[in-house]
């Protein structure tokens, strides 16, 4: 049998997935504004790292407690609204 997954891991792999795809409006829009890629790379990666680091934080800041399934799982049904809602109406 495989060892549960540790709070610590679930956090790494949830930012790495609202890093990615719950903004890819976010780097669509930039690659939009800035226009050439060498222009946007920098601002992408940049913009990568803080949200990134920022969304590890705050869902740092949950991983003791008990109800960090239903919290985290709110999180990302929120992120996947929201994304559409940005996606659709280019928002």
């Amino acid at each position: 049998m495989s060892r549960p997954r540790s709070p610590r891991f679930v956090v790494g792999v949830l930012s790495l997935y609202l890093l990615v795809a719950a903004n890819w409006p976010l780097w669509l829009e930039l690659a939009r504004i800035d226009g050439a890629p060498s222009l946007y790379l920098r601002s992408i990666a940049t913009m990568a790292v803080l949200v990134g680091f920022g969304t590890a934080a705050v869902l740092a800041l949950t991983a003791w407690t008990r109800g960090m399934k239903p919290l985290w799982f709110a999180v990302v049904l929120v992120a996947a609204v929201a994304q559409h809602y940005m996606l659709t109406y280019r928002v």
